[in-house]
């Protein structure tokens, strides 16, 4: 009777409510089922070709403004550099009553320069900043006087006739007298830099800017070489008898845009402004961004 009974037994019409483990493993409206495989996400071939894809191209896209992110951040660094280097001058000519003179002894002994000292003549020898005049008035800032951005375009190892300069150039018509007299390669032109009295408009004129020049595998200046650092900031035209003389042609171009085609410059009032290229003197030294900003005549470097 009692196995009858149970092989006669009608399945309930009220089946048990579904617990929560079993709502959770097989849906809202569970029954079993059987062989369960738990399927597990994994990334195709053709998926992760697609992925890398879309990395790589925004890798491309990202790739130039990171660059010149970069590049911008060394132009600002470089335009400190030269602020240093022109409060370091302003805080001279305090002291002196005159701008410390750009090379005193070019024309003689051929060993000072504004940014220090060489015991020879020899072009495989650096000036040593530490003996400049500049240097006490800029303490802790001394490597200031080198440019990050000329660091990765010149060989500093190789001879040159600035070598040591670190790639600013000073302006000679505020570190000399070469608009007051008449020979400008003379020792009484170049001993001694001029007086704030003697520049008619300080916010017009020239101090420093990036510098550069090409030169021989002797270190001479050359039109045509590789590039070194340049103690100068040369003026579109020569100067002789107390005025520019464009008979002679353009001059040999130092002013360097390096910068990501500009130059930084600083000027006699102490502000800084960042200038592209106006003009060069030939296809060789354009190609190596040498040239000026501004007319073409030495208004920016005279004193007048």
């Amino acid at each position: 009777m009692h196995r009858a009974a149970i092989k006669n037994e009608r399945p309930s019409s009220n089946p048990r409510p579904a617990s929560d483990r079993e709502k959770v493993f097989y849906g809202k409206n569970p029954e079993p089922q059987k062989n369960v495989k738990l399927r597990i996400s994994q990334f195709t071939l053709i998926e992760l070709l697609v992925v890398m894809g879309i990395i790589s191209l925004l890798m491309l896209m990202t790739a130039p403004a990171l660059i010149t992110a970069k590049e911008t951040a060394r132009k600002t660094s470089c335009s400190n550099n030269i602020s240093t280097i022109s409060k370091a001058n302003m805080l001279y000519c305090e002291d002196y009553g005159k701008f410390v003179a750009s090379a005193e002894d070019m024309t003689a002994a051929n060993l000072t320069r504004w940014h220090g000292k060489r015991s020879s003549a020899d072009y495989s020898e650096n000036f040593d900043f530490t003996k400049s005049a500049l240097y006490p008035y800029m303490g802790e800032c001394a490597e200031a006087k080198k440019c990050p951005v000329l660091e990765k375009k010149v060989n500093f190892d190789l001879p040159a006739y600035e070598k040591g300069g670190g790639g600013y150039g000073y302006n000679a018509g505020i570190g000399s007298k070469m608009y007051f007299v008449d020979n400008p390669w003379s020792l009484e032109s170049n001993q001694e830099g001029l007086t704030t009295s003697m520049i008619k408009n300080p916010t017009g004129t020239i101090m420093f800017a990036d510098s550069a020049c090409e030169v021989n595998s002797a270190g001479n200046h050359t039109s045509s070489g590789r590039l070194a650092e340049n103690s100068f900031t040369q003026s579109p035209y020569y100067v002789f008898g107390k005025v520019s003389v464009p008979g002679w042609g353009l001059a040999w171009p130092t002013i360097h845009f390096r910068h990501i085609k500009s130059a930084n410059v600083s000027y006699c009032d102490g502000h800084i402004s960042s200038e592209k290229m106006s003009f060069s003197n030939d296809s060789d030294w354009e190609k190596q961004n040498l040239g000026w900003f501004g007319p073409q005549d030495n208004s920016l470097f005279d004193p007048f």
